[in-house]
């Protein structure tokens, strides 16, 4: 299902037999007890992502997206997604028809994690930019500083 929304991470990892595609929609993980779930597919994982960009915040929509992430164990390596290959495409929209964007596997990657986005309640806290003093609250809201 295309820009679907998936939210998961509560309690159990989540294991999927086969092969696990993301079209450009938004997995909500929840942090809980210091860790996030792991999403295991047992053959393929594909992301499948846009160069979309959220206009609030000038950069690309989040394709993983981490809630109550103050709350990760630090200095601890998590994983999101675990399977035997994992596939990243990158799609460019053109009317209603997708085009294939080629590009190397690793600029893939590199490209994929800038759709990973970390979440302290509504307020994103892996960037700040700063655009004028209502920004400058934002992120201090996100890093835990409330004045």
């Amino acid at each position: 299902n295309s820009n679907a929304s998936m939210d998961y991470g509560k309690d159990l990892d989540l294991t999927i037999q086969g092969h696990f595609t993301n079209n450009q929609g938004t997995m909500n993980l929840f942090v809980q007890d210091g860790r996030v779930a792991t999403l295991n597919a047992g053959h393929q994982a594909s992301m499948i992502f846009n160069n979309l960009v959220d206009s609030a915040t000038g950069f690309y929509k989040p394709l993983i997206k981490i809630n109550n992430a103050q709350n990760l164990t630090k200095n601890k390596e998590h994983v999101l997604v675990r399977a035997r290959n994992i596939d990243y495409n990158l799609v460019g929209v053109q009317g209603a028809s997708y085009d294939n964007i080629f590009a190397s596997n690793t600029n893939l990657q590199e490209q994929f994690k800038e759709r990973l986005a970390l979440y302290n309640n509504n307020n994103r806290m892996d960037i700040c930019v700063v655009r004028n003093e209502n920004d400058i609250k934002a992120c201090g809201m996100a890093i835990g500083n409330q004045s």
